[in-house]
């Protein structure tokens, strides 16, 4: 894939550190880590890097991380991570829905609303 554009930008409230990031066909970048708090979280940027186009945070009581981000056919950014968390969220119906051991890997599509750039 050619790069066609190239940009450098700050995450506006994410401190902490980004473990993984994927490009869709449109040039936005989707980046996911783990932020200050210890929750995992995942960001889409404008192809121009200039604006925030969504922000989600996935978390529980413990400290969670996405180590990975793929963009499927339909556009929609698919994680995967780690957590700590006894109560990470889970969808009815999952896998495995209580944490099991001390860390579990973790993985599944962000439910997305729109937002400001304000609430972000």
């Amino acid at each position: 894939m050619a790069v066609s554009s190239f940009y450098s930008t700050y995450l506006p409230a994410m401190a902490g550190f980004a473990t993984a990031i994927a490009v869709d066909p449109q040039d936005s970048a989707y980046v996911g880590g783990r932020s200050s708090a210890g929750h995992a979280y995942v960001v889409k940027l404008s192809a121009d890097g200039s604006s925030v186009l969504y922000s989600v945070t996935l978390a529980g009581s413990g400290v969670d991380s996405v180590t990975a981000i793929t963009i499927d056919a339909a556009g929609n950014a698919l994680v995967a991570g780690q957590t700590t968390s006894p109560d990470f969220p889970v969808t009815p119906g999952a896998l495995q829905q209580k944490l099991a051991g001390v860390q579990n890997n973790s993985m599944g599509k962000p439910l997305v609303r729109p937002v400001r750039l304000e609430e972000v």
